[in-house]
């Protein structure tokens, strides 16, 4: 057992949902009084968008002079100097904990902003998330029992921040978004990786880190994009085999729609005309496998199905993307839970809701 008993991990939760109605109105007055976005990467981008599209004015500040021309050729008033006073959303994600220290309570995070506009994610909401935690603290605590140590650890902050909506709840235990889909654990196993399968490979940037930090000798890339499988073919240098395919991932054969969904990632969804290919992995790998990721926008439930042969026979060591739905902080272990893994590991790698990933580990 963890260290905390259900009844306290439940008081955790609803002192973080208290915690984030405190904030409300200093949250709503940041939005509504004229926004200022610090920061105009992705997320920054995206928030600055739909608040404007809700009605809000918003003024971006960015200390990089790029980034500040590409707020105005997307139509925003842009700030040189960070202002002296007044709140300031925290729209660089990545080192919010960092700005807020040095704003006070001049800061707001990006992820309260999200909630109170109820921005939406994939094909969810961003309250989304912190309800499904905030109405199944059971399911979330069952989840946290079984973890070890610093994994239980990271999933209770995680957690706590889905509620609460301040980043500064994961700053202790995040992991290092360098070392994602590389977790410890799968390291110390690298001796015995040698062929990985990237369901949901992008444009191969996945397989370039598997070669540097595990040594691989094969990859099989799972791609839907026909322009990101020509990206990866690039990587094919002679070194090792190579082996992309513009097939995605599924539980049955079938040919299905691609939609996208922001920042060049494409999903899947029931077409009548659909053109993409789809299959099994359990038709695709027909050998041994050491090591599969998946990161797939959400499809991950359905891809795992049609992967039970492959994981029950090869017992490959799996990193699983867990928050493209509100529900896979669940979901995801539980649906991998019956291969009875001894390792299993939970690690987030950002501070916002994206990028959570359990590893199941042979």
């Amino acid at each position: 057992m963890n260290g905390l008993e259900f009844s306290a991990f439940e008081s955790m939760l609803d002192n973080a949902a208290k915690r984030r109605l405190i904030r409300a109105d200093a949250v709503r007055d940041a939005v509504e009084n004229g926004m200022v976005m610090w920061g105009y990467g992705w997320k920054g981008r995206a928030l600055s968008a739909f608040a404007r599209q809700c009605g809000f004015a918003v003024s971006v500040y960015d200390v990089d002079p790029n980034s500040r021309a590409a707020a105005e050729r997307d139509g925003f008033r842009t700030l040189s100097d960070k202002p002296s006073a007044g709140p300031i959303v925290l729209g660089a994600t990545q080192v919010q904990s960092e700005l807020a220290k040095q704003l006070g309570e001049r800061a707001i995070f990006f992820q309260e902003v999200a909630y109170h506009l109820n921005m939406p994610v994939l094909a969810n909401h961003t309250r989304e998330y912190a309800d499904f935690v905030s109405e199944n603290p059971r399911s979330v605590f069952d989840v946290y029992a079984k973890l070890k140590g610093v994994s239980a650890e990271r999933y209770k902050n995680l957690v706590t921040f889905r509620v609460s909506c301040d980043a500064r709840d994961l700053s202790d235990s995040n992991s290092h978004v360098s070392t994602m889909w590389f977790d410890e654990g799968l390291l110390s196993k690298k001796d015995s990786i040698h062929k990985f399968l990237d369901v949901g490979a992008f444009d191969g940037d996945t397989i370039r880190s598997a070669r540097r930090f595990l040594g691989i000798d094969e990859a099989i890339g799972l791609e839907i994009s026909a322009d990101l499988i020509n990206s990866m073919v690039e990587l094919h240098d002679g070194t090792f085999k190579l082996r992309p395919l513009n097939v995605g991932a599924w539980n049955v054969k079938c040919f299905m729609r691609e939609a996208a969904v922001g920042d060049g990632m494409m999903t899947l969804e029931a077409g009548e005309y659909g053109s993409v290919a789809c299959d099994l992995i359990d038709n695709i790998v027909l050998s041994k496998i050491d090591f599969i990721k998946m990161d797939i926008e959400g499809a991950e439930h359905q891809a795992l199905e049609g992967a039970q042969r492959v994981i029950s026979t090869y017992r490959p060591c799996l990193a699983v993307a867990a928050y493209h739905k509100p529900r896979d902080i669940v979901e995801i272990f539980s649906s991998l839970e019956k291969y009875q893994y001894q390792d299993v590991r939970f690690a987030h790698y950002s501070q916002c809701n994206d990028d959570s990933i359990f590893y199941f580990l042979r």
